[in-house]
C-alpha cells in the first residue's frame, strides 16, 4: 500500500511538453482568421454606393489603416472610407440580400472573390460559368445559393463577355437567364423583368411550347431555345454586395 504522502499510481506532474502544448492550443483558438481575398474598388462603386450590414464606425484613420482594421475582423468583407471626415465603416455585406443605397462621399472597397475560383467582375456583379451540367431549375437554385440568378443579358457588351467565357472554357452552350415559362411567347429575364436585349440565332427561336428556356452557344454567342429539363453548363450573375 502506498503511504499517505506518496503519489497515486498513474498520476504524474505534467511535463513541460504538455504545458507548452496547452498554451499553443489556446493561442490558436484565439487567433483571428481573416477572410480570404483582396479588397477591390472601381468606378461603378467608388463614391456611389454603400451596402447594408455595417459592423461599426472607426474615426481618425486613413484608407490603409481602415483596410487593415477590416482585415483583422473575422466578418468584415467590405469597408467604406471618407477621406474628408476620416471615418471608416466596416461591413459584413450580405450578397444579394439588400439593395445598396446611393451615398456620396464614401469610397467603397469590396473583398473580391478570385478569378481562380471562376468569379469574373462585371460592373457590380460577378459572372461565373459553372462547368457541372444541370437543368434550368437546378441551375437557378445553384445561383440562388450564392445570392445570384441566371444572368440577365442586357447588352452586346455583356453578351460578348459571356461568350468569351464559353470560348475560354471550351463549352459549347450554357443556360442563361431568359425564359417564356410564365407566358408562352413572352420572354422574361430570370429577375422577372421584360427582356431589353436578345441575340437569337437565325434558326434559334420559334414558337415551341416545350422550349421555355434558352442557352448561349459557341456560334458567336447567339442564343437558342432549349427544353428546361435538359442538362447544360450554366452561367450565374452574382451581386458583389
Amino acid at each position: 500500500m502506498a503511504g499517505a504522502g506518496s503519489a497515486r499510481p498513474g498520476r504524474h506532474p505534467p511535463s513541460l511538453r504538455m504545458v507548452v502544448g496547452v498554451v499553443v492550443a489556446v493561442v490558436v483558438v484565439g487567433q483571428v482568421v481573416a477572410l480570404p481575398g483582396t479588397f477591390f474598388t472601381n468606378e461603378e462603386i467608388r463614391n456611389k454606393w454603400l451596402p447594408s450590414g455595417s459592423i461599426d464606425v472607426l474615426t481618425g484613420i486613413d484608407q490603409p489603416l481602415c483596410e487593415a482594421q477590416c482585415t483583422v475582423h473575422p466578418k468584415c468583407n467590405a469597408y467604406a472610407i471618407s477621406l474628408f471626415e476620416r471615418k471608416c465603416v466596416r461591413y459584413n455585406a450580405k450578397v444579394g440580400k439588400a439593395k445598396p443605397v446611393q451615398y456620396l462621399g464614401y469610397n467603397l472597397y469590396i473583398l473580391k472573390k478570385t478569378t481562380d475560383d471562376g468569379y469574373n467582375v462585371y460592373g457590380t456583379n460577378y459572372l461565373k460559368l459553372y462547368l457541372d451540367r444541370k437543368n434550368a431549375f437546378d441551375a437557378s437554385k445553384a445561383c440562388a445559393d450564392e445570392g445570384g440568378t441566371l444572368p440577365s443579358v442586357t447588352s452586346d457588351d455583356m453578351n460578348v463577355y459571356l461568350f468569351n467565357l464559353l470560348q475560354k472554357n471550351l463549352v459549347w452552350r450554357a443556360t442563361i437567364g431568359v425564359s417564356d415559362m410564365k407566358t408562352e411567347g413572352q420572354w422574361m429575364y430570370a429577375n422577372g423583368q421584360p427582356m431589353s436585349y436578345f441575340n437569337w440565332a437565325w434558326n434559334g427561336f420559334w414558337p415551341r411550347p416545350d422550349h421555355d428556356c434558352a442557352v448561349m452557344t459557341m456560334e458567336n454567342g447567339t442564343w437558342r431555345q432549349s427544353i428546361c429539363w435538359n442538362h447544360f453548363e450554366f452561367f450565374c450573375q452574382i451581386p458583389m454586395f
